[in-house]
């Protein structure tokens, strides 16, 4: 059996056991945190900021699948919308993983879809540096400006970064593939500000566009990762780094990135749970 079956087979069979460890893995981040930050729950501002967080982090998810229907669309494959969603859900689910198992889940449906192996890897593989490249380019906004010299800097080598990605894509895809694949992650990256925004609004504390572009470029750094599960700890240290170059609390970086992304795994253990029991509903009738 390949790696990649034997993955899919790992993450079908324990993707409960996921589901399971995300939630503990966010309420004992979350208790952790808020213990070393002096905060108690009384100082949380839950209402309505976690619904809207929770909304956000399922829009984020319908904003992916949308992305990898585009995607499949550009290698010739033709993917319904609940197929999409529970391959990215699957593939959120599988970074817990100490491999690079997003990638692998994705690249995999492309291939079980009819895409040869070469488009399935350029496809998966260049579209997450265009995202990584578009998320440092909003952060690289954030820093234009302020304390930090090198805002310039990061501009311009995250345009370099896209301009390739964007000539390696129209040239293998077309242009049209291409403006969708880049809208459809600027849409992304904007939700990700969002439920950034919300997760600092859940900690009382009210943050503009330029601190949260910097530490936005966090989660999707961390991500890129992937020999650590999901870029769980890293992505937070990066955020309590760069949040020095803002005047942003390290402490609140750290929680609020911790809780973007534990937020998004455990949505993503949500949604195969719906899909799961929606199938088996469907056979039953």
């Amino acid at each position: 059996m390949s790696a990649l079956k034997q993955l899919k087979a790992f993450a079908q069979r324990y993707k409960y056991a996921f589901l399971g460890l995300g939630g503990v893995l966010f309420f004992a981040g979350l208790f952790w945190a808020l213990q070393n930050l002096g905060l108690a729950w009384g100082d949380l501002r839950l209402w309505p900021q976690v619904p809207v967080f929770m909304v956000l982090g399922f829009l984020a998810s319908l904003a992916g699948a949308l992305a990898f229907r585009i995607t499949a669309r550009a290698g010739g494959v033709t993917l319904g919308a609940s197929r999409a969603l529970g391959v990215v859900a699957s593939a959120n689910l599988a970074e817990i993983l100490p491999l690079p198992g997003g990638a692998l889940v994705r690249a995999g449906a492309l291939k079980h879809g009819g895409a040869s192996a070469a488009d399935s890897g350029i496809l998966v593989g260049i579209g997450a540096v265009l995202t990584l490249c578009i998320a440092v380019f909003v952060g690289g906004l954030g820093l234009v400006g302020g304390a930090f010299q090198g805002g310039w800097i990061v501009l311009g080598g995250s345009s370099f970064g896209i301009g390739i990605c964007a000539a390696l894509l129209r040239a293998r895809f077309g242009a049209s593939a291409l403006w969708q694949m880049l809208a459809v992650r600027v849409l992304i990256v904007s939700i990700n500000l969002l439920r950034l925004y919300c997760a600092f609004a859940i900690l009382g504390q009210v943050l503009g566009f330029a601190p949260l572009a910097t530490l936005s470029v966090a989660t999707t750094i961390g991500s890129a990762a992937t020999i650590i599960p999901a870029g769980l700890g890293l992505s937070e240290a990066i955020a309590a780094t760069l949040a020095s170059a803002i005047a942003v609390s390290g402490g609140a970086a750290f929680l609020a990135t911790a809780l973007n992304r534990l937020s998004g795994l455990f949505m993503s253990g949500l949604i195969l749970l719906g899909l799961g029991l929606f199938k088996t509903k469907g056979q039953r009738s």
